[in-house]
């Protein structure tokens, strides 16, 4: 079987000053072979049987541009069984994708293409940049969910999920800001009270 899947390039590999996850995905994105990506942060754990998982369900659905499969949510090595069940939404996706991220970086496989048509992640932004990503490709996504749990989401203390408040804060009311048409300016607000 050919292979479908490229894995984007870790943080570590970009040389130089630090310019953000955003420029080292883009530069895996840049340099990738194959006709899909894959992300990992570095917190994070796929489990061993992923890819192989994941390219069958790619094979078997054509029509489909992004795949995203469950987590075990772990907070500072502590599971608990916390499940974080991504793909759920309701249509259209970009109003409900406005209203709740259900896409998870490290558990979405998205083709190539759409990375490259639509400008990558933004680099402007120091977090948050993978939502604005799927708020910005929503109107192309044709979504599949994989109801199975094929990695970890790990939060760790000390890991940019867990500091950098006020720059997330910043990050989220531009990108509510920058999407707001795809929603009521009551839902606008609401997103804003929300942040």
């Amino acid at each position: 079987m050919k292979k479908l899947i490229s894995r984007g390039i870790p943080s570590y590999i970009c040389v130089g000053s630090h310019k953000g996850p955003g420029a080292a995905r883009n530069l895996g994105i840049m340099k990738s072979k194959y006709d899909y990506i894959a992300f990992i942060d570095s917190d994070d754990i796929w489990y061993k049987n992923k890819i192989s998982i994941c390219e069958k369900f790619i094979v078997n659905h054509p029509k489909n541009n992004i795949f995203t499969h469950d987590e075990l949510f772990v907070r500072n090595g502590q599971s608990n069984n916390n499940l974080i069940i991504n793909g759920i939404y309701e249509e259209p996706l970009c109003k409900s994708l406005y209203i709740k991220n259900c896409f998870s970086t490290s558990a979405v496989i998205i083709k190539k293409y759409l990375l490259r048509e639509h400008g990558g992640f933004d680099e402007n932004l120091m977090s948050s940049q993978d939502y604005d990503l799927w708020l910005r490709l929503s109107p192309y996504l044709n979504p599949y969910k994989i109801n199975e749990v094929l990695g970890e989401y790990r939060e760790l203390s000390g890991s940019i999920t867990s500091k950098f408040y006020l720059n997330r804060m910043l990050d989220q009311l531009a990108i509510a800001y920058r999407y707001r048409t795809y929603v009521t300016i009551f839902q606008y607000y609401l997103k804003i009270l929300k942040i």
